[in-house]
């Protein structure tokens, strides 16, 4: 029976290995989600001060003094993509040079 210990013998990696992409896959931590987030607000509310302070114009949801606007909606990205909100910001600041 070489078929049968052969799937045995694949039974186990091909477990551990669908364990491992559902961990991968899975929410983050709500204290680590909650922590990112709180980074996040942070730094939008930072690269709103500079958009103010260098008389930047940059505007639309992205660009306000709510933090927990912010805060929210980050909890309801996942990290990708606001991370991707934050360079973005990051960028348009850094064209705008007064």
């Amino acid at each position: 029976m070489p078929t049968m210990r052969l799937r045995s013998s694949l039974a186990m990696p091909l477990a551990a290995a669908a364990y491992t992409a559902a961990a991968l896959l899975a929410p983050a931590r709500p204290q680590a989600q909650a922590s990112a987030c709180n980074w996040y607000a942070d730094m939008a509310l930072k690269q709103q001060q500079r958009n103010e302070q260098g008389n930047c114009g940059l505007n639309g949801p992205e660009w306000n003094r709510n933090r927990n606007a912010h805060f929210t909606w980050c909890l309801t990205q996942p990290p990708q993509r606001w991370k991707a909100e934050a360079r973005k910001r990051e960028h348009l600041l850094a064209a705008c040079k007064h």
